[in-house]
């Protein structure tokens, strides 16, 4: 090898520099068919293999489509139709709106166990702040309520009601309603939930 100035030998190229480039590769649909084999016996009787416990449907999307739709849905409050319009853009998957909602209540279910952790983490605490702040769903009035300690938080949503309800009903052992906001029932008196606020904040 010559150097191109003076027509010289050059020595052994070594590196001098790197540059690096960060940047996403193109998205695509990934399809996996699952097939049932069968075959049949001299005597008769028809043997079938089993489609994976996981495989309900003709077609179905898989965890990471699911996953990739909830996290900008639930986590960062993007409508469905605009979710449904980047998964279309970006990974050319045609989802539904419908589509979108079963999955959003599927893993609502999934997470069931995980929420009621959390509210018994609240319900333990020594200090816990409780907010509550109006909403709309499907047009109609919702109170959105939360309830934050410094390692976990829930939060959860109920119809609006004649009286306002504190978000302390929802922690509170005492109430005659379940211990959820997300399915919970109205007390006749808030002297139940302040009397578990009481026990929350001081501890005792």
């Amino acid at each position: 090898m010559t150097y191109d100035a003076c027509g010289g030998a050059l020595d052994e190229a070594h590196m001098a520099e790197a540059r690096q480039v960060f940047d996403i590769p193109p998205q695509r649909v990934e399809v996996t068919e699952h097939r049932i084999l069968e075959a049949r016996c001299t005597c008769g009787k028809v043997h079938r293999s089993d489609f994976p416990e996981a495989i309900t449907a003709t077609m179905q999307y898989g965890p990471r489509v699911q996953a990739t739709v909830i996290y900008p849905t639930q986590h960062h409050m993007l409508p469905i139709l605009r979710t449904i319009r980047i998964m279309r853009d970006t990974c050319g998957i045609a989802l539904s709106p419908g589509a979108v909602v079963r999955m959003i209540h599927t893993t609502a279910g999934n997470l069931a166990p995980t929420v009621a952790r959390i509210a018994g983490a609240v319900r333990e605490a020594r200090v816990a702040h409780f907010d509550e702040t109006g909403m709309r769903v499907a047009s109609k009035l919702h109170w959105l309520h939360a309830a934050v300690t410094q390692t976990v938080t829930w939060v959860g949503y109920m119809p609006a009601v004649a009286r306002r309800l504190s978000t302390l009903s929802a922690f509170c052992p005492d109430s005659k309603g379940p211990l959820s906001m997300m399915a919970g029932l109205p007390i006749e008196s808030m002297t139940a939930a302040m009397a578990c606020a009481t026990r929350i904040t001081c501890g005792s």
